[in-house]
């Protein structure tokens, strides 16, 4: 799998690359070879592929912001959730999810972007590869914080 980042300001760059570290953590939480050989049929693979990818996201940003900040933008995942009559998807991901956010942190201490979106991509050589969406951790937190 590749990576390639994208960002709304071309002047500044993520210290780390955050697609990298991203498909690194996303691979440890996929099954191995032999699961996914298994009686796994292609909408199960999906809904494994995307939870995965929503907690390294998530993660991310909650290891990246400071702490009141991580906690406003918690508190709107959990939202958005609720709107969608759906808190059981984040009630089964939270812990996951803050216990990938605190290795994250300590891996990749005083990241300074946040992820915005991402996007797997069909490559020309069959491969997949991850577009992602990048925002600078002040710029995340001015908002953050006027919204609160």
């Amino acid at each position: 799998m590749t990576t390639n980042e994208e960002q709304h300001n071309e002047e500044v760059e993520p210290n780390y690359d955050i697609a990298l570290a991203l498909m690194e953590y996303v691979d440890d939480m996929l099954p191995d070879a032999e699961e996914w050989e298994g009686d796994m049929n292609e909408a199960e693979r999906e809904d494994i592929v995307a939870r995965a990818f929503f907690i390294c996201v998530t993660a991310w940003n909650h290891a990246a912001l400071p702490e009141d900040c991580a906690a406003l933008y918690l508190s709107q995942v959990e939202s958005s959730f609720a709107e969608i009559d759906a808190p059981e998807i984040w009630e089964d991901s939270k812990d996951d999810m803050l216990a990938v956010s605190q290795d994250m942190g300590a891996e990749y201490p005083g990241s300074d972007h946040i992820i915005i979106d991402h996007e797997l991509e069909p490559l020309e050589d069959g491969q997949m590869g991850l577009a992602i969406d990048v925002i600078p951790v002040d710029v995340a937190v001015s908002v953050l914080r006027k919204e609160s």
